[in-house]
């Protein structure tokens, strides 16, 4: 079942990483690669919890909206820790 939290994203944590990093940030994303890449980022951060897709018409999405589908330009929205691209 779709939401906010997963197995490793629970409430608890969600508060912990909000009193130590408060913004949050957005990621323009425009590929399919590019995406998965981000979201291995983030997963592989813990102190980063992914928490929707924003569109271009300001569309607010489920991150599994877009798994494996095809689109022109999206955000990734996280909260947490600023994830340092390479």
């Amino acid at each position: 079942e779709e939401g906010l939290f997963s197995h490793t994203d629970d409430f608890i944590k969600l508060t912990e990483i909000i009193r130590k990093y408060p913004n949050i940030y957005e990621i323009k994303v425009t590929s399919q690669n590019e995406f998965k890449e981000n979201i291995k980022l983030a997963e592989s951060n813990e102190d980063v919890i992914l928490l929707f897709v924003r569109t271009d018409n300001n569309d607010i999405l489920p991150i599994t909206e877009f798994i494996d589908k095809p689109f022109k330009t999206i955000k990734l929205v996280y909260i947490g820790k600023e994830l340092n691209k390479k």
